[in-house]
């Protein structure tokens, strides 16, 4: 998938997939998000997670805690529960950070296999979902990734489906992927047992 280019030096592109027992697909591929009132309202302040959601020059660990803290917020605004950081679900975050990187592509199945077999190897879940997207410039800080997943149907959904319980997330900063230098990759999985 190409990413769908923004503000001049700037890209962001977004992929959603998701996986229930007996493999149904929850989500979908998204390029051009399209924002609803709604959407607007479930993305947490400026303020929120200690004020760093827009700051993407902190280090990758503090930032994906920062992102951990601004999806637990959005599913909070939309009445859902709050999701518990599985250190599994962070390696699985990781592992498809860098099957991006290392065959540099921007996709749930980089290594050709289901987005799930990477998952598999961390998580044994009764089901899976994931979001994926890269960034350059401000687009590729918390807030800003966040937003765009709550600007995609797929991506909201994963992002508020009612009975996940566990999420992980990565971030790769200052990486080359798909013709893009100093891209932000991040992944976010979520789970259930």
């Amino acid at each position: 998938m190409q990413p769908s280019l923004l503000p001049r030096r700037s890209a962001l592109s977004l992929a959603a997939a998701g996986l229930a027992v007996g493999g149904a697909l929850l989500g979908g591929a998204a390029q051009a998000p399209h924002a609803s009132a709604a959407d607007h309202r479930l993305l947490p302040p400026a303020s929120a997670c200690g004020g760093k959601g827009d700051n993407r020059a902190l280090a990758p660990r503090v930032q994906e805690k920062v992102m951990r803290c601004l999806i637990n917020r959005t599913r909070a605004k939309a009445g859902r529960s709050r999701l518990v950081t599985h250190p599994g679900l962070n390696r699985a975050a990781r592992a498809k950070n860098a099957a991006m990187l290392r065959y540099q592509q921007f996709s749930h199945t980089p290594t050709g296999r289901s987005f799930g077999a990477i998952v598999r190897r961390s998580y044994n879940g009764r089901a899976m979902g994931e979001n994926i997207a890269m960034g350059t410039g401000e687009l590729g800080a918390p807030r800003a990734i966040l937003d765009g997943w709550l600007k995609s149907s797929g991506h909201r959904r994963n992002l508020l489906r009612r009975d996940w319980e566990h999420q992980g997330v990565a971030l790769r900063k200052n990486a080359r992927l798909d013709g893009y230098s100093g891209v932000a990759v991040w992944s976010s999985e979520f789970g259930k047992r």
